[in-house]
């Protein structure tokens, strides 16, 4: 970056949409390897926001936001997938698949990184490198962390990478 935001207010500014979105992918919870929809919407938000992104064969979703500047590359990494559990929360947002929720908060995980997203547009101008956002299909049964490392080494690799479990 090269001035100094305010990142709490700039993250208050999009709180609304983020919940929007993880209640969404929370009433939506698809299996590993069958994360179609949300593979797709999440595709979609990249798009709204202007971000370039590929999705692979494995239809995990990386966008690519370069900065106004040089700099590092950074990769920063989400899942989406959800468990076979049954949700019995009682809760307005809950899994409307019987027997499939987001009980490991997979849901907030990818809400959190296309909040990152929405908020790094914002500061492209400032920005020095480049972001890349990788959401990840498929983290329960050990799928597609290959195929973004495979990706991001084409993209000649990232000096630094930031994930959450």
């Amino acid at each position: 970056m090269t001035g100094n935001p305010d990142f709490k207010l700039l993250a208050e500014a999009v709180r609304d949409d983020i919940i929007a979105f993880r209640r969404e992918l929370h009433e939506n919870p698809e299996l590993p390897g069958q994360e179609i929809r949300t593979s797709r919407r999440i595709a979609e938000e990249l798009e709204k926001l202007g971000i370039p992104y590929v999705v692979d064969e494995k239809r995990n979703v990386i966008g690519k936001l370069v900065g106004a500047h040089p700099g590092k590359k950074i990769a920063i990494r989400a899942d989406f997938d959800a468990l076979p559990v049954q949700e019995e929360t009682g809760l307005p947002y809950a899994s409307r698949t019987p027997g499939v929720s987001h009980a490991c908060g997979h849901d907030g995980h990818a809400a959190s990184l296309l909040g990152i997203a929405k908020i790094l547009v914002g500061l492209r101008q400032e920005l020095c490198g480049t972001v890349y956002l990788c959401f990840q299909m498929g983290e329960e049964i050990c799928e597609g962390a290959l195929e973004i490392l495979r990706y991001l080494k084409e993209e000649g690799g990232v000096d630094m990478v930031i994930a959450a479990h």
